[in-house]
């Protein structure tokens, strides 16, 4: 069967939005954050809407990264300032999303994603989450600002 199979070009060796996320994780150095892990992966089985079959696993592993990573950098400025959100302010007084630690040269090519890839996902998650997960953890946040989003200066 497996040779039937391979035949007509199936692919054994999927790389699915868990191995994408482990992956992210270990490079932007948030491996260890248990908590962090744990709440992305919850996340990732949620997400199993029409709306994001458009977009590649790891396309939503990366969205589901910068959006849990904006969260927990949230929940840890509360209890002691670490300026994660420093200029990150909106007009309207919420947050914007701090892509900084996505959109960079060094992410760009170690991902193959910038931001600019990232936009149409990072904000039909961020839509998601805010309509459909309660409590809400984006009502902070300026989902509307990502539309705007733009590719970090060479």
């Amino acid at each position: 069967e497996e040779e039937i199979l391979s035949r007509f070009g199936f692919d054994f060796n999927f790389q699915g939005p868990v191995q994408s996320l482990e992956r992210f994780l270990r490079i932007l150095n948030y491996n260890e954050t248990g908590d962090l892990r744990d709440g992305l992966l919850d996340l990732q089985f949620q997400l199993n809407e029409a709306t994001f079959l458009k977009f590649m696993p790891s396309q939503i592993a990366a969205c589901s990264l910068i959006l849990s990573i904006n969260i927990y950098e949230l929940d840890a400025e509360k209890s002691q300032p670490t300026g994660f959100f420093k200029n990150c302010m909106s007009h309207n007084g919420l947050l914007r999303l701090n892509t900084d630690i996505w959109n960079n040269q060094s992410m760009h090519e170690l991902s193959g994603y910038s931001i600019c890839d990232l936009t149409d996902c990072l904000h039909e998650l961020s839509v998601f989450i805010s309509t459909n997960l309660q409590p809400n953890r984006l009502e902070c946040f300026d989902i509307a600002a990502i539309k705007s989003l733009q590719k970090y200066d060479s």
